[in-house]
């Protein structure tokens, strides 16, 4: 009888402790002690510090390079960053990355790749200050190719732009970016695009079907044709090309070793009876571009919002959400260049009406015509605020007014994804706040323009009615640049530099992924892989 008092005490005990677990295990946002210090950032700005050297040691300059994410040997898809070090053989910039990174990969052109470790400062910033080895396994190509200032001429109502040459030195090939504007009132018929004596181009091959960056339109390809001259063609496919003022982009590669003496390239284009013909002369100097991807070639990342600000929502964070990919071309001075971004929606699980749009920071200003595959996008009169749309809904094939890919009960929407270019002029490489990198200062606004909700601490555009602070449950405090939160320092967005499920409708995220509430309580020095360990009977679950 002792004996089983005894163990009977004992069993009690585990109960008690084991109640006690579960009713100190957070189960609401409202459980959450968060420091207003923390921004719920799920990023790092990495700065980067390189230099290049050959295997004595000794300075090399004007290497060009590829920093990816992940191995490029076992991993593809994830580069975040193409360029070259300067004429003293360095380079300075900041990437950013997901916060549990803890080394990254680079590929000098033609060499090996190299780790390089992440220097962790905080829970926000990071440093790499590190050589790497430039020791090519075939012959340098002339590295003055890369810096490019665009070129233009027009004649019969076409405008033609030779945009960028960019080489890419792991591949032997450099790739020529030309624009078109066709002024005329009949659609675009086809662009003929000169090549180097004796060359073929690298791609698109002959009889390949082109879809060009904006995804507007589609070309047969002739490659090459000797009429009216050696060249590439690219013929619309479809009775209607662009028109009207309207702008398309045409890309192809063509091999480094045809580069030298070639200096100008001749253009044709034609629309109904009308025909323009050009020649564009370029020339190099001695410095490279840079293209910067985010979250990573190939590769999206994710924003969730609540829609109910300035009160507080239900924390689901699937009112909406969308993916997005960005990449930023810009010569090595920075001076200007081409966003492409691509957004999908994912999830709408809001009645209301919900716009989104991004806003660049003070120092990138658009400059030129933006064009979306939607034909929804405007830039607003500050120039660097990009609506993408005003009524998501807009933007989903199907017609439906239910919540879309949040019940399970619901059939699943596919969606597309929206392309859009912009092309763009900088004045500064300032990245002192999170929000100058990509997605830069994405935001939504609900059921008219003025009431707009962005990430935590990130601020309002122009448009946004200020009255709304410190009303309800925002307790925003612009002086201090607070803003977007609640008096228990909560957001109404987030964003993921990865590709991320999200909660079915009602679940809060921080039941939806248990690791959300030791992250927020550390302040982001913990579990900062949050998001790869989802309940998975909590998550949406995507065909």
């Amino acid at each position: 009888m002792k004996r089983l008092l005894i163990l009977m005490f004992i069993f009690l005990i585990f109960t008690a402790c084991e109640n006690k677990d579960e009713a100190e295990e957070p189960n609401s946002m409202a459980d959450l002690s968060v420091s207003p210090d923390f921004a719920f950032n799920t990023t790092k700005i990495v700065e980067l510090n390189l230099t290049s050297r050959d295997a004595s040691g000794n300075l090399q300059p004007n290497v060009p390079f590829s920093i990816f994410k992940k191995d490029p040997a076992t991993a593809s898809g994830s580069r975040v960053l193409r360029s070259a070090t300067n004429d003293f053989g360095n380079f300075e910039n900041t990437i950013k990355l997901p916060a549990y990174y803890n080394k990254i990969y680079i590929r000098p052109a033609a060499s090996e790749v190299q780790e390089l470790a992440i220097n962790h400062l905080s829970s926000e910033n990071a440093k790499i200050d590190a050589d790497f080895i430039y020791s090519p396994n075939k012959l340098k190509y002339n590295k003055n190719l890369d810096s490019f200032e665009p070129v233009t001429a027009s004649d019969n109502g076409f405008v033609f732009t030779l945009q960028n040459i960019v080489a890419d030195y792991e591949n032997s090939t450099a790739t020529i970016t030309i624009s078109i504007t066709n002024n005329n009132n009949k659609g675009f018929g086809h662009g003929t695009f000169g090549l180097p004596e004796g060359a073929v181009a690298v791609e698109p091959e002959d009889g390949e079907t082109y879809t060009s960056p904006t995804e507007l339109y589609t070309y047969n390809i002739e490659n090459p044709t000797n009429n009216p001259f050696r060249a590439i063609k690219f013929e619309t496919i479809g009775e209607d090309g662009f028109k009207n003022n309207e702008s398309d982009f045409f890309l192809y590669k063509v091999d480094l070793d045809y580069f030298g003496d070639w200096n100008s390239i001749q253009m044709e284009a034609k629309a109904g009876q009308n025909v323009g013909q050009v020649t564009l002369n370029f020339s190099y100097t001695p410095e490279f571009s840079m293209t910067a991807f985010y979250p990573a070639e190939n590769e999206f990342g994710t924003l969730a919002y609540e829609d109910y600000w300035p009160q507080q929502g239900d924390y689901d964070m699937n009112d909406l959400v969308i993916d997005y990919n960005m990449s930023f071309e810009t010569s090595y001075t920075r001076h200007g260049g081409t966003i492409f971004a691509k957004f999908k929606i994912r999830a709408i699980g809001a009645s209301y009406t919900i716009g989104f749009g991004f806003q660049l920071p003070y120092f990138i200003l658009v400059n030129g015509n933006v064009t979306s595959t939607s034909g929804l996008a405007y830039v607003e009169a500050d120039n660097r605020t990009i609506v993408l749309f005003d009524d998501a809904r807009d933007i989903v094939t199907e017609d439906s007014d239910q919540f879309i890919n949040t019940d399970p009960a619901l059939p699943y929407i596919e969606t597309s994804v929206m392309t859009i270019s912009i092309p763009v002029v900088s004045s500064d490489n300032n990245t002192d706040e999170d929000w100058f990198l990509p997605p830069y200062n994405p935001f939504i606004f609900v059921n008219e323009r003025a009431k707009e909700i962005h990430l935590a601490n990130f601020p309002p555009t122009n448009q946004a009615d200020l009255t709304l602070f410190n009303t309800q449950d925002d307790a925003s405090d612009p002086v201090s640049d607070y803003y977007y939160r609640t008096a228990a320092n909560l957001p109404w967005a987030f964003h993921i530099a990865e590709s991320s499920l999200y909660p079915i409708e009602k679940i809060q995220i921080i039941q939806a992924f248990p690791e959300f509430y030791q992250w927020a309580e550390s302040e982001g020095n913990q579990a900062t892989d949050w998001y790869t360990f989802p309940d998975e009977n909590l998550i949406y679950p995507v065909p």
